[in-house]
């Protein structure tokens, strides 16, 4: 996962600037998924939100 997000200088630079609690969170988000797959889509979610600068919406997490 930690790589994934290092070969994006900007989400990275997003991801670390956040309180260790999100960053936990969002980590055993991702993962806790019991399937390969799940896990997959949720680290693109995570991803894309941090490119955009935004954080995932755990009330909604599937909202793009």
């Amino acid at each position: 996962m930690l790589r994934a997000l290092r070969a994006c200088r900007k989400a990275f630079a997003f991801f670390d600037a956040q309180p260790p609690g999100y960053k936990n969170l969002v980590t055993s988000w991702i993962m806790n998924a019991k399937r390969d797959d799940t896990r997959a889509r949720r680290l693109a979610h995570l991803l894309e939100r941090t490119r955009a600068g935004l954080r995932v919406d755990f009330l909604n997490p599937g909202r793009r």
